[in-house]
């Protein structure tokens, strides 16, 4: 499965994700096996759709997987990308296939300074092996943003933190890296 030509997809595999999460627990099996039904006629293949009571929805088929919610990591993030100290994680979504993963994760905290947790990421980041591609930043009165790419043999990565009056938020985009590239 091309990661990248999946792209398109996605929006309408979230938004049934979307709708099995909103089913009661009593229709909740009979509304997974209607996205399922959908999605397989839509061109999918066999496709498995389960939700658990914390909202997290997953999808699994001949092609992949697509992992959307939840309040923890999802299962195969990568143990070498650093992840910040004292944050919660706020949402996180995964998908594909053995050789070819996608990652987004999103962590908050109310009391992290910006950069310092930017420095911090991006020092472990270089420490792990991860080579620095880029670093960028902007702010104004309310609002600060320091990101940077990382990349190894195994994964790319953008790392942005940013703040605002209630908390600093620090997100994770992570995948394979493209062949093609």
């Amino acid at each position: 499965m091309d990661m990248h030509a999946t792209i398109g997809r996605i929006g309408g595999i979230v938004l049934a994700a979307t709708l099995v999460t909103g089913c009661s627990t009593i229709a909740d099996k009979a509304g997974e096996k209607v996205a399922e039904k959908g999605m397989e006629a839509a061109g999918g293949g066999d496709v498995d759709i389960d939700s658990d009571d914390d909202g997290k929805v997953t999808i699994e088929s001949d092609e992949g997987s697509l992992e959307v919610g939840g309040d923890e990591l999802p299962a195969g993030f990568p143990d070498e990308v650093p992840l910040p100290d004292d944050f919660e994680v706020q949402a996180s979504m995964s998908m594909g296939s053995d050789d070819d993963q996608s990652f987004t994760v999103h962590f908050s905290s109310p009391d992290a300074d910006v950069k310092q947790t930017h420095d911090d990421l991006k020092a472990r980041a270089e420490a792990a092996g991860f080579e620095i591609l880029s670093t960028n930043s902007m702010g104004g009165d309310d609002f600060e943003l320091r990101s940077f790419t990382m990349s190894n043999d195994d994964w790319n990565a953008n790392v942005a933190v940013s703040a605002d009056a209630d908390a600093t938020a620090v997100n994770y985009t992570v995948m394979t890296p493209d062949e093609d590239q």
